[in-house]
């Protein structure tokens, strides 16, 4: 079988801008200090330093300015666009049947002739790629004299330099060819001179030689090649071929040994180098653990088996970059406990973005300062009610109590713990905080500046819980689709990212006016024609930002137009009906809030919908909806909330439940920022 293929270096179709790495084949070269940042497909980036214009010069003699080149000192490679150069007016030519060498003795082709049975696999240099034929002639030769056996069949692709057939009449050899662009066909080849390629590649990057030596490590990955066992035959094709274990004589790593994959015993604590910042918060955390009386030293009773534990490291950073502090955990190994045995579930409670959202708005109304503490170690403050024992911490062993273990016992928890003064917020669970003026404002810039990287639609659902409540509607629409997207999805996805780039500073701004809590409840009829259901959105504002808002499908299905203004609309506020009843008995637990609490006013744009909240009629057609009116009957009888009418072009809540032009979308943005 043959195969020749093409090296074409720096060349690719995949980028969209030429770079270097080498400052000195710039002939004009400007320095650049904006941060662009050069990214390559392999999820790595590189800061770009300058731009310029590079003389590019083919071995034929003819050369090419490329202007708009990007110099990057991280490059392992220059890299030369074909997509601008097509754009410029210029072709470039692939062919498949070759591959051209660098430099190895100014031979830059090679053809490799493998064995179909054993996979032994032949590789020759060449000067030009019509040298294959005499090639293949020494091949044929060797094999006869070295095998006592000759060439039945050799199979190759349509290349050129087989045309001529009447070499292979004269010596009866059958010369099959693949059909036209067919390379599959050929699969044994191909296959061979990929694995060769990726091997070359690997040697040379590892080596830091340069691409001169590329005819030498081609002779190398095929020699490595033909001595390594595949899944085919199970044994190395040097066995099958002849007939004999291959030597290790010419395979010697002399008396140094460098291995990509080194392992180190790092069980025991005290031969570990640490810097000093790790081991004063290693201190810190058992001061901590010893404090709290978080365990007691106990002999292990009959039949149980002590947990392992070690420890996990981390820096918590700050918002330009730097690092704030380091921290040291000490974990018990749980995943050795079987659950619903060993442990069960237990209750941790955590703030809402909602919560803090609140009180933000809060203290742009009273013109208050935020202040932001840390409780220390906050995990040991809680309740344990299983008996755990686990080892003692390397390092940290009691003497003259070396065979007893750590028994975590069920912790006290006092109203009093020990708190850190984190000085003036700034950055509350990834969301930073800046002081105005008027007001205060959050955003998430620095969160979403990481978007581009991840691609993960769990990130963008995080920034508009959190900040972003303008691409709600969007980021609703792509969830359902999380367990099958398609290139419709993607595209859509990056959409939403280049959007979030172009205004990636947008934020909630609470100028403390007005000290009104008030809401706004929309619905859209059939946004997805799969299922048919529609969408439900709301939104509340407080301090003249938003506080809370949502985007959900609904789970019930409308018939009609009219049945939607009736049904779809009403489910829409029941759902911001949930939220304002929630808010409300938040709010009553605020001492900074005026008593008594006036009625939450829900806008909406559905007349039919305002009338069935306040009748008290009951209609056989609608009892699907009797749980939802009663209940919304009753929170405005008690004065939780007020439902009131707004005209479409001024509910705040319309762009949460359909897509709308730019116009109305920036007219909602600004509504609620």
């Amino acid at each position: 079988m043959y195969r020749m293929m093409m090296w074409l270096g720096g060349l690719t179709r995949g980028a969209t801008t030429h770079a270097r790495k080498d400052r000195g084949w710039f002939k004009v070269f400007q320095p650049v200090d904006d941060g662009s940042v050069l990214h390559m497909g392999n999820e790595s980036s590189a800061p770009i330093v300058g731009v310029g214009s590079v003389v590019l010069e083919f071995t034929s003699g003819k050369t090419i300015n490329l202007s708009n080149v990007m110099y990057a000192r991280r490059l392992h490679k220059n890299l030369v666009s074909g997509s601008v150069l097509n754009k410029c007016g210029y072709r470039q030519v692939f062919e498949s049947d070759k591959y051209i060498l660098s430099k190895s003795g100014n031979k830059k082709y090679f053809v490799t002739f493998i064995d179909d049975a054993s996979r032994f696999c032949y590789v020759y240099l060449l000067h030009s790629k019509d040298k294959a034929l005499d090639k293949f002639k020494t091949y044929k030769t060797e094999i006869e004299l070295q095998k006592n056996s000759s060439i039945k069949r050799l199979r190759t692709d349509r290349g050129g330099e087989y045309i001529d057939t009447s070499y292979f009449q004269s010596v009866g050899i059958i010369h099959g060819t693949t059909a036209p662009y067919t390379p599959y066909q050929n699969g044994v080849s191909e296959r061979k001179n990929r694995v060769l390629k990726e091997m070359i590649n690997s040697m040379l990057l590892y080596s830091g030689l340069s691409d001169g030596f590329l005819g030498e490590a081609m002779l190398t990955a095929c020699y490595l090649l033909n001595r390594v066992p595949n899944k085919r035959n199970k044994v190395t094709p040097y066995e099958l071929w002849f007939y004999a274990i291959a030597p290790n004589d010419f395979i010697s790593v002399n008396t140094m040994i460098e291995s990509m994959n080194a392992i180190f015993d790092d069980t025991q604590f005290s031969s570990i180098p640490r810097p000093k910042e790790i081991i004063s918060t290693i201190n810190d955390e058992m001061d901590s653990i010893m404090g709290n009386n978080t365990w007691v030293l106990a002999d292990l009773p009959p039949g149980c088996k002590p947990l392992g534990c070690k420890w996990i490291f981390k820096k918590k950073m700050k918002v330009d970059g730097t690092i704030e502090k380091f921290n040291a955990r000490l974990v018990i190994q749980g995943f050795r406990q079987r659950p619903g045995i060993d442990y069960f579930d237990t209750y941790v409670p955590v703030a809402r973005i909602s919560t803090i959202r609140l009180l933000i708005s809060l203290k742009s109304i009273h013109n208050l300062a935020i202040h932001q503490m840390d409780v220390k170690t906050t995990f040991l403050n809680g309740d344990l009610n299983e008996e755990v024992y686990m080892k003692q911490p390397e390092g940290f062993i009691m003497p003259s109590n070396e065979h007893k273990q750590v028994d975590l016992t069920e912790e006290f928890l006092s109203s009093r713990f020990s708190m850190k003064d984190m000085g003036k917020a700034d950055v509350i669970l990834g969301i930073r905080i800046i002081r105005e003026n008027k007001g205060i404002s959050i955003s998430q810039s620095h969160y979403i500046e990481k978007l581009e990287y991840s691609k993960v639609i769990g990130c963008l659902m995080y920034a508009m819980t959190s900040t972003r409540p303008d691409i709600a509607y969007a980021v609703e629409k792509l969830s359902r689709f999380t367990s099958n997207p398609s290139t419709h999805h993607w595209q859509a996805i990056r959409r939403v990212l280049k959007y979030l780039k172009k205004i990636m500073y947008y934020g909630l701004s609470y100028s403390g006016f007005p000290f009104i809590l008030e809401g706004y409840s929309d619905a859209s009829w059939i946004t997805n024609v799969e299922d048919h259901s529609s969408t439900s959105g709301w939104i509340f504002l407080l301090g003249g930002g938003a506080r809370s808002w949502a985007s959900k499908k609904q789970t019930c299905i409308t018939n009609s137009r009219m049945e939607f203004e009736f049904v779809a609309e009403f489910v829409a506020l029941a759902a911001a009906r949930k939220e304002a009843e929630w808010l409300r008995n938040l709010i009553h637990e605020i001492p900074l809030w005026p008593k008594p609490i006036s009625p939450i006013s829900i806008h909406c744009d559905s007349a039919a919908t305002l009338a069935k909240a306040y009748s008290q009629m009951y209609n056989g057609k609608s009892r699907h909806l009797g749980v939802r009116h009663s209940m919304i009957r009753e929170l405005i009888i008690n004065g939780v909330i007020s439902v009131e009418f707004v005209k479409s072009q001024h509910n705040l809540a319309d762009h949460l439940t359909k897509g709308l032009a730019r116009d109305l979308v920036h007219k909602s943005v600004i509504g609620m920022v």
